[in-house]
């Protein structure tokens, strides 16, 4: 239910498969080479219509799991299929035409809106390393707010640590009390930082002493009744311990209300939000004891769960911020902001493509800075409107161990607080609306259009990766002769765009359009 199209391109033409589904049932979509490969030492893959008489070639299919049971019928959402000609901008109008019919962003805290850089730090990990005291919070918050950091993420404040002791949420005796933690956040908050406390539902740290008798029965069963049990947090140790969960069915109403009371002792702790982590769970839930049917979507009860978390803080404080990592186009209506890693050779993709940005321009992403000289994301930051947020060491450590990437950060950031109006407020629209030659996403540079949403002029950013080499470019907006006034990271003066402009190695320049 996260990816509810997938596109297959070939140069100017593309297929767009989906389902039209508010219900979010669970859509598998399946990509396989028929008959199968010509030998199994190498793999390869049949360059002719048909070998030995069978037909040849490639099978998509999408596949939908009811899981039926003897007399019970159901009637499945639509499955959309479509061709079209032109790149992903074309291939995903008839998803954009069908979420236009039914999503309504719920209103949000003013202050999310300039919020455009964050600090994450991990105070304790899964295997009891203290990083950080709350105490220790004021020095991370006075050095962040001098770097232009609006936002504190704090990571690992809870008993348990990152990940640990889940899903519970109470303070730490070891890193301070709470009420000395409950006046280290309003210190802070009060100096114009404001601070996210990380948390996680989606599953149950089976080594918490409560689970068994408390948790156990909101835990995901399979198809054979039995617990779902994975390891977790491996990546803190070089032998992969860390703690180990059974994933939770947010189905269960009572699941639901428990988390609802995590979230209200989070408010009352006097912050301005919360960051859920992965929080659009896959799968199915097999337990009808949770009052669902056999087989049936977590994601479901996901989007209840992120119903009851808006109506809670609405009630308590219509000033708290919900944002999560990577949340479904159904959550992202009460979670604006999304947390998210954009580098490229990340996950399944070669190179990032701001798809989602694209289709809900009004949302934030936050996405993670690691590097000792980030140069080009802090530049992704800017050409798609994305929240800065360092990381250093893995978020373990502070602004000043990574000098170099914090200083071309506060410039760019001082560059879209002077552009805010175009790079940061305005109307996202990717490459639609100017065109820029050579700049090619894969090759390099690539580039973005913003439109002032008050004067409807547009501003074109354009990034230039290599590491070495300038590139000349030349902008043009379809159906007029513009002018432009060129602005760029650190510099003092802007300067008039004459025909073309030259972007620097590693560099990004701002056109206005006068």
């Amino acid at each position: 239910c996260m990816m509810p199209f997938e596109l297959i391109e070939l140069d100017d033409q593309g297929i767009y498969f989906g389902t039209y589904d508010d219900e979010n049932n669970t859509t598998y979509f399946l990509h396989e080479f028929a008959p199968g490969f010509l030998d199994s030492k190498r793999y390869r893959i049949p360059e002719t219509d048909e070998i030995s008489g069978i037909p040849a070639g490639y099978v998509f299919t999408m596949v939908r799991t009811p899981f039926l049971q003897p007399g019970e019928k159901i009637k499945l959402a639509p499955a959309v299929f479509t061709m079209y000609e032109g790149d992903w901008h074309e291939g995903i109008k008839p998803y954009i035409a069908w979420r236009e019919s039914w999503y309504k962003q719920k209103p949000q805290p003013a202050w999310a809106k300039d919020a455009d850089c964050w600090h994450s730090i991990l105070m304790t990990d899964p295997v009891g390393t203290i990083g950080y005291t709350y105490q220790d919070l004021i020095g991370v918050a006075e050095e962040a707010k001098l770097n232009g950091v609006k936002v504190l993420q704090v990571i690992g404040w809870n008993k348990g640590g990152l990940d640990g002791a889940l899903p519970y949420f109470e303070t730490d005796p070891r890193l301070g009390t709470r009420e000395e933690f409950k006046e280290v956040i309003q210190k802070i908050e009060k100096s114009g930082v404001h601070i996210l406390l990380m948390c996680k539902f989606p599953w149950a740290d089976v080594m918490t002493p409560e689970f068994e008798n408390e948790i156990k029965q909101y835990t995901v069963k399979d198809f054979y009744g039995k617990n779902e049990l994975n390891e977790f947090s491996g990546y803190q140790t070089i032998t992969g311990s860390g703690t180990a969960g059974s994933y939770l069915c947010p189905l269960s109403a009572d699941f639901r209300k428990f988390a609802v009371r995590q979230l209200e002792s989070m408010i009352d702790l006097g912050v301005s939000g919360i960051q859920n982590d992965q929080i659009a769970p896959g799968g199915t839930c097999f337990d009808t004891a949770h009052h669902h049917r056999f087989g049936e979507s977590r994601c479901k009860g996901a989007v209840i769960l992120a119903e009851d978390f808006y109506r809670t803080a609405q009630q308590l404080n219509k000033e708290f911020l919900l944002t999560g990592e990577g949340p479904s186009d159904q959550m992202s209506q009460y979670y604006p902001v999304g947390y998210m890693r954009s580098s490229d050779y990340c996950y399944w993709y070669e190179k990032h493509v701001p798809v989602w940005k694209y289709l809900n321009p009004d949302m934030l992403f936050a996405t993670c800075l690691l590097g000792w000289d980030d140069r080009e994301m802090v530049n992704q930051c800017l050409t798609y409107g994305y929240i800065i947020n360092y990381e250093p060491f893995n978020y373990k450590g502070r602004l000043k161990d990574i000098p170099a990437t914090v200083a071309y950060g506060r410039q760019a950031l001082e560059l879209r607080s002077k552009l805010a109006d175009y790079i940061w407020h305005g109307r996202f629209q990717d490459t639609q609306g100017a065109r820029v030659t050579p700049a090619q996403r894969d090759h390099g540079s690539y580039y973005s259009v913003f439109q002032n949403r008050d004067n409807g002029k547009k501003a074109v950013v354009i990034t230039n990766d290599h590491a070495a080499n300038p590139i000349t470019v030349r902008v043009a907006l379809p159906g007029k002769k513009a002018r432009f006034t060129i602005y760029s990271i650190g510099a003092k003066k802007p300067s008039v765009y004459k025909n073309a402009c030259r972007v620097g190695p590693r560099s990004l320049l701002v056109l206005v359009e006068q």
